[in-house]
């Protein structure tokens, strides 16, 4: 975009022959002057995510439990930033995803909720992917990851047939328990 600035430049001149006096000088009432000026052209849009990578912890699986933590989306640029999607890796993960999708202004951020509910026991790492109009940086990747934890119970033996002992004969069989599981 180009642009010009105008000015207008008033002058006046005395002409001095000493003691004989003044004489008015022929010049133009007025003067424009042109200066061409440039305006740089806004900058593109450009996306920031806050923060790229989080680690959701340990939720027990009986419970319910669930985690949500908050991301950010910032435009550093000059121009309007469209977040045209956001979306997880698998859809079918043990994560949500909380949001509006909205435009991002000049020096404006939006936010996003990413929710773990753990549904088994193990570590559950996922991705959410941000696509925009970031000539750069048209998507950007968050690494997340939780663990669920759930008892797994091993008792062994698992049976024992203690046939028809006599009723004055008390048998007994040691049995033993363990959790192999992360809760």
């Amino acid at each position: 975009m180009n642009w010009s600035l105008a000015f207008l430049v008033l002058l006046s001149c005395q002409q001095d022959y000493g003691f004989v006096g003044y004489e008015e000088c022929d010049l133009p009432e007025e003067i424009i002057v042109e200066v061409p000026a440039e305006v740089p052209a806004p900058t593109p849009p450009d996306i920031e995510v806050s923060p790229l990578e989080s680690e959701f912890g340990w939720l027990v699986v009986a419970d319910n439990e669930t985690y949500r933590s908050t991301f950010s989306i910032f435009n550093l640029g000059g121009t309007e930033l469209e977040i045209n999607n956001i979306y997880l890796s698998d859809p079918n993960s043990e994560y949500t995803l909380d949001f509006v999708l909205q435009n991002v202004d000049p020096s404006g951020v939006m936010g996003f909720d990413v929710i773990f509910e753990p549904l088994s026991s193990g570590l559950k790492p996922e991705s959410v992917f941000i696509e925009s109009n970031d000539p750069d940086e048209p998507l950007v990747e968050v690494i997340i990851q939780g663990t669920g934890l759930a008892p797994k119970i091993e008792v062994n033996p698992m049976a024992h047939d203690f046939g028809q002992p006599p009723l004055s004969c008390p048998e007994e069989v040691e049995t033993t328990i363990r959790n192999l599981g992360t809760a």
